[in-house]
């Protein structure tokens, strides 16, 4: 269901399925930090944790913030997944590549 507030946004659908996807990503986590190939994490991540990040976004009418938000979220994730922390300097591109 989604929630549209007088301002024309989204915002609390980005935040529940945002958290929702955090949950999922923690419960995971023990399996997405093991030393495995990181094309089969990256098959974990999208097919059980990016799907619930993204859960109903097709309808949703975001705005840029909206995006960005679960942008940010997703790249935290990806930073805990690959164990590279904000003081190493590594950018996204880095990280994904």
């Amino acid at each position: 269901m989604t929630l549209y507030r007088q301002s024309g946004g989204v915002e609390e659908d980005v935040r529940k399925y945002s958290e929702m996807g955090l949950v999922k990503f923690r419960e995971l986590y023990p399996l997405l930090a093991m030393r495995v190939p990181l094309n089969l994490k990256g098959k974990i991540y999208k097919t059980c944790v990016q799907s619930m990040l993204s859960y109903g976004s097709g309808t949703w009418d975001m705005k840029v913030e909206d995006m960005n938000k679960l942008e940010r979220k997703e790249r935290s994730m990806m930073r805990m997944m690959h164990d590279v922390n904000t003081s190493d300097r590594k950018s996204s591109k880095e990280i994904v590549s």
